[in-house]
């Protein structure tokens, strides 16, 4: 068991993780890309990338001139750029204070300056921006490590300053091999004007960092060829592995080790996602486990020349048409766990599902995403926008026409999601039930939340900025990460407890004419100081009418303290007699009414201090707390939403 705690502890120091239940193993890329396959990859290896670049150079000149434009003036902000320089002790900030932020935001703005300047350059190509890239590419090679301070708890030396002997490819690693790889890609012949050292270094250090150490190493965690526990680390940095072995690897050996090698890494992530497609970590890593699966099966296809197809998938259809039921109105996404309330997600994720599987569905949400006024095509990171370049007309053009089912059931993760349309009015409502054991775990089995008409009415606080505390076992002292700030009970002045025994039982739903059905036990969520046998939370809304009906039927052990329930939400109620509303920004009307006698409710404003939740939901959120003045065993709580104009 201590051995276990340990492993899991060093999960935990992982950010972005997505894990997800067990499925059986289909094994669908080392069927698909067999020995055969990856022959005919490696042998027309030299005729695809001349093809490819030239689509990309060809592809960049056809899109519109305003955003060429746009493109260009961001380059020129950078022309003569005074790069600062990474000092060590920012580095070791994680180690020594706990502070993450410091580094990544100094080392993240070295990357958005490069990339511009290199975007600058393939739409522009004359070479004016050539100096500075070289400037900027010289200092990314010359960085002792592209992983991130938080990531180096994998190093044999632990958390502190990177081991240039002991190499480790993380989520940063992963991405800035593919920056740096296409940048070689697409301006190679520029570089060699200047000094032949630059292509030999950049090749140099890709192969040392990231390819020669991928084919050497088995023991990197998220290969997950030596443990079960397996998230979207493994798909994130194969994919970007193998865009690097693709567009840079010379010695044909090598690149077909490598290609087994992915396909047999990656096959694991597949087999271990449910065959229903839910993701436990919702849209936000949704994009980074499910949306880069779509983006490396892409690839494989494209550097294949149309001898490999996954079409016709299933499961790989799942996965996708997830992030479509989970979307709730504009960019509000479903974000149970560390997932954002408000997410921007890439059309082109969504798109390369589309252009596999041909389901237009995908075609038509996807161009709902690119005609959204949030999504900024010039600003997209270099892979994107090459990639995208090709597809832009052809996405735009698409009918921005897509369905979503009134009402979904995710049994993997015990979720449901229902959107009922009445008279032009949406309600939109989910539940999770699952345990709390999930990565990213906010200890909130059974919560859920409410939308009206894309407005949040109940809601999940969601993630706040990363720090040590996030992933580590001060996890829970954070009050977001606590049930007692979900739409969730106090059973006996106790809240939920972090652990996978902690789950929910007997999740049920339904649905009829008249209405749709939602049904868990929460009792065992909690330890044994809630001295709870049974904690049954009915949900029922009403088709015609939009009324959510809620029933907490309950049975104690003992009846130590009153019984609480915890609703938050974003806008300040008002409580009246044995009720509370809040007004919409639209301005219609919440209204939370009890059946059930009150004790009390009041209302707790909770001052917003960390950014990234203030971005979502503003600078102020509130708590109420509703308390039942009873000391049965058995109890039933009955209360009601409904809304006016």
């Amino acid at each position: 068991m201590k051995a276990r705690n340990n492993r899991l502890r060093i999960g935990l120091l992982f950010c972005f993780i997505v894990s997800c239940q067990l499925s059986f193993g289909q094994d669908i890329l080392q069927t698909k890309v067999n020995s055969s396959a990856i022959d005919g990859i490696v042998n027309n290896i030299g005729d695809w990338r001349a093809s490819k670049r030239k689509q990309y150079s060809d592809d960049l000149q056809k899109l519109p001139d305003t955003v060429k434009a746009k493109i260009i003036q961001n380059g020129e902000n950078y022309l003569s750029y005074d790069w600062p320089s990474h000092k060590a002790m920012a580095y070791l900030g994680f180690k020594l204070n706990g502070n993450r932020t410091v580094y990544e935001t100094a080392v993240n703005k070295r990357r958005e300056v490069f990339e511009n300047l290199v975007k600058a350059e393939l739409i522009e190509s004359k070479g004016r921006f050539i100096p500075d890239i070289i400037n900027g590419l010289w200092l990314i090679l010359e960085e002792s490590t592209w992983v991130s301070p938080a990531h180096l708890a994998s190093q044999k030396l632990g958390v502190g300053l990177a081991n240039i002997e002991d190499m480790y490819i993380d989520l940063g690693a992963g991405r800035q091999a593919v920056s740096v790889a296409l940048t070689y890609f697409m301006l190679y012949d520029e570089f060699d004007k200047y000094s032949k050292q630059i292509n030999m270094r950049v090749l140099h250090e890709l192969r040392r960092r990231i390819t020669d150490a991928y084919l050497e190493r088995t023991d990197y965690w998220w290969m997950s060829f030596n443990t079960n526990f397996i998230n979207n680390w493994n798909i994130w940095i194969n994919t970007n592995v193998l865009k690097t072995f693709l567009l840079i690897e010379t010695d044909k050996t090598k690149l077909q080790k490598g290609l087994h090698k992915l396909m047999s890494s990656a096959d694991k992530f597949i087999n271990s996602y449910p065959e229903d497609g839910a993701c436990d970590e919702g849209p936000s890593y949704w994009m980074h486990a499910g949306g880069e699966l779509g983006s490396m099966l892409k690839w494989i296809e494209d550097a294949a020349q149309g001898k490999i197809s996954f079409a016709g998938q299933k499961k790989l259809e799942n996965i996708c048409a997830y992030i479509i039921n989970a979307h709730i109105a504009e960019n509000r996404y479903v974000n149970f766990a560390d997932a954002l309330a408000i997410e921007n997600v890439s059309p082109l994720k969504v798109w390369n599902f589309y252009q596999i599987s041909k389901n237009e569905n995908f075609g038509g949400f996807a161009s709902y995403l690119a005609h959204r006024p949030d999504f900024m095509y010039h600003n997209q990171v270099l892979h994107d926008l090459l990639e995208m370049s090709s597809s832009l007309a052809e996405l735009f053009d698409h009918t921005t026409n897509y369905s979503a089912p009134e009402y979904s059931f995710y049994k993997s993760l015990g979720q449901v999601f229902v959107k009922n349309t009445v008279a032009e009015n949406t309600l939109f409502f989910s539940a999770i039930g699952s345990h709390n054991d999930v990565s990213h775990n906010h200890n909130n089995v059974g919560s859920y939340m409410v939308y009206y008409n894309g407005f949040p009415v109940l809601i999940d606080i969601g993630v706040g900025t990363y720090n040590s505390k996030t992933f580590s076992s001060k996890r829970y002292e954070m009050w977001n990460m606590q049930s007692q700030y979900h739409n969730l009970p106090m059973i006996n002045g106790i809240q939920q407890k972090e652990g996978r025994k902690f789950e929910a039982t007997d999740v049920s739903t339904s649905k009829s004419p008249t209405h749709y059905a939602y049904s868990v036990d929460i009792a065992k969520a909690y330890p044994n100081d809630a001295a709870v046998d049974s904690w049954v939370r009915d949900f029922k809304l009403t088709k015609k009418s939009n009324v959510l009906e809620v029933k907490e039927k309950y049975i104690l052990k003992d009846s130590k303290a009153t019984q609480q329930l915890v609703f938050m939400t974003k806008y300040k109620p008002n409580i009246k007699n044995n009720s509370f509303n809040i007004t919409l920004d639209n301005k219609d009307q919440a209204i939370l009414e009890f059946k059930t006698k009150t004790k009390d409710i009041r209302v707790e404003e909770i001052v917003v201090e960390d950014v990234r939740i203030a971005n979502v939901w503003g600078e102020k959120v509130y708590r109420v707390i509703a308390e039942f003045d009873t000391k049965s065993k058995i109890g039933l709580i009955e209360y009601k939403v409904s809304f006016s104009k």
